[in-house]
């Protein structure tokens, strides 16, 4: 399940999530100032991802969905979710980077 968020200011859509349930082989193009999460539902998943530009660690950002103050339909109980320690610690969507320029 792919977690979307926009994170563009000047969106009509800004902080709107939507989750899209990608089939194998299935490919998805999200242009800049989208806020990316997914969540494998069976083992031995892999996901390939490609970005416009090389890593830059001081730039990388992000939010934890259960933090945030929004009301979701998630697909899943937030205990039966098996979450990385980062992801975790990660802040709510209001201290997320956001685009002003886009």
């Amino acid at each position: 399940i792919d977690v979307i968020c926009d994170l563009r200011k000047s969106s009509p859509s800004f902080k709107k999530i939507i989750f899209i349930k990608l089939n194998p082989n299935q490919l998805l193009f999200l242009p800049k100032g989208l806020a990316h999460g997914f969540l494998s539902l069976e083992d031995g998943t892999i996901l390939n991802y490609k970005c416009d530009n090389f890593y830059n660690e001081s730039s990388e950002s992000g939010f934890n969905l259960f933090k945030s103050k929004i009301k979701i339909d998630f697909p899943l109980e937030q205990d039966d979710i098996i979450m990385s320690a980062k992801d975790k610690s990660l802040s709510h969507l209001d201290n997320s980077y956001i685009y002003r320029d886009l």
